[in-house]
């Protein structure tokens, strides 16, 4: 993963922390819920009769979503559980939310685990972004008669079409010079406020009109929602400041405004590191083949479908290594 990929993610996990930060549609499908429920039956983590406490290792966790949904049909204190992602803000909120839980900071491309040391590995839309050779590498991890599941972007599903649009959107707000423009222009219109000339004022907001209409028709074409509403929040808020300026604050303003440049690069980065990341089908087909040649069965390898999505969600990969 990139340092500017590994800043935007890190970023993400610290928001995270203290409000709501933009989810995608789709990542919580209940298709999504079914293939975990399934999985994990299938492994037989938890029943009464199963041999032992299983080590189960999840791989790029973000918000822990695989055990939400392991621990929705599985008791704590039967099986192993460990956390490994990029972040440490994202690391330290699983085990926060869910103390059983051991916690790795560590890359996905450079896993510091020993070869066949759990007995179930996962990973749900991130051990695709370390690139083809990391998911091979988790599976490295799985010992004899332990599975693997894997939920991995698809370079045709819902996900990665999400992605592409907020990406799309997102670069041409970068590039049509809507929040440079207000930068330059709200300093002068505080200047007019405090009984300054107009004539800079006046030039720079005409020259921040054409971006203005800019962003309307972005918001057109994308949806208003595209980039989880980032993008009309903002053309609203500018307007809003414009309007009202008397209640707001020089400094605040332009701190605002430059901080949210740096956030939609780092929005815009994700973005397009999770359209990177997605798989086509040939990869996936190149994918599976490895593993039937490296000593797994393959026990679901397909496009997960998710009603009411006309494109597939994700790819599911299922496998066992041969004991």
């Amino acid at each position: 993963m990139s340092v500017s990929t590994a800043s935007s993610w890190q970023s993400y996990w610290q928001q995270a922390k203290d409000k709501n930060v933009c989810e995608l549609g789709g990542t919580d499908h209940p298709a999504i819920e079914q293939f975990w429920h399934r999985f994990f039956r299938d492994a037989r983590v938890g029943a009464k009769n199963a041999s032992g406490c299983p080590r189960i290792i999840d791989i790029a966790s973000g918000s822990g979503a695989v055990f939400g949904h392991l621990y929705s049909v599985v008791d704590e204190a039967r099986c192993y559980p460990v956390c490994v992602d990029l972040s440490p803000d994202a690391v330290n909120a699983v085990v926060a939310r869910w103390p059983a839980v051991s916690g790795i900071v560590a890359d996905g491309a450079a896993l510091p685990l020993a070869e066949h040391s759990a007995e179930i590995v996962t990973s749900q839309f991130g051990v695709e972004y370390a690139g083809i050779e990391a998911v091979r590498a988790l599976l490295d991890i799985v010992g004899p008669g332990g599975r693997a599941g894997l939920l991995l972007h698809h370079r045709d599903g819902a996900i990665y079409r999400e992605c592409a649009d907020n990406y799309a959107a997102l670069r041409e707000v970068r590039e049509n010079g809507f929040v440079e423009g207000a930068i330059e222009m709200f300093p002068h219109a505080f200047d007019v406020l405090e009984g300054g000339a107009r004539a800079a004022y006046e030039e720079t907001s005409r020259n921040l009109i054409p971006a203005f209409r800019d962003m309307e028709r972005i918001m057109a074409q994308y949806g208003r929602h595209v980039a989880g509403g980032v993008i009309r929040q903002l053309y609203m808020d500018v307007n809003h400041i414009h309007s009202n300026l008397p209640r707001f604050n020089r400094e605040e303003v332009v701190g605002w405004l430059q901080q949210t440049v740096t956030e939609l690069d780092r929005y815009m980065e994700r973005m397009n590191s999770m359209c990177r990341a997605a798989l086509s089908a040939q990869s996936f087909e190149t994918l599976t083949v490895d593993l039937a040649n490296s000593g797994f069965d393959l026990l679901e390898a397909e496009a997960l479908e998710g009603a009411g999505q006309a494109y597939p969600l994700a790819w599911s990969l299922v496998a066992e290594k041969v004991a």
